[in-house]
């Protein structure tokens, strides 16, 4: 939920109508990279990944956690995660 919110919070920046600069970017990608972090350690998640395209470029890509809670294999960028009916709310 809060990666959600996260999301949320992060998308009218990059619809505004001012320039989003180099600077602009890396610091939203700063602050969505430890909000992830900080939901896979408060165990919200076991794992993520995480993907930011802007002008038609992947700016970020990244897994963190595990595919499955009380495993050892790590989410990547490639990670596929079986997720159900997930995309109809969107």
């Amino acid at each position: 939920m809060r990666a959600f919110i996260a999301v949320m919070v992060l998308s009218p920046h990059a619809a505004s109508a001012d320039t989003i600069t180099p600077d602009r970017i890396a610091a939203a990608l700063s602050k969505l990279e430890a909000l992830a972090k900080g939901v896979v350690a408060d165990g919200g998640v076991p794992g993520l990944a995480i993907g930011v395209v802007h002008d038609d470029k992947v700016v970020f890509l990244k897994g963190l956690g595990h595919r499955e809670a009380g495993k050892p294999e790590a989410v990547d960028a490639d990670t596929v995660f079986q997720i159900a009916s997930l995309s109809k709310p969107v």
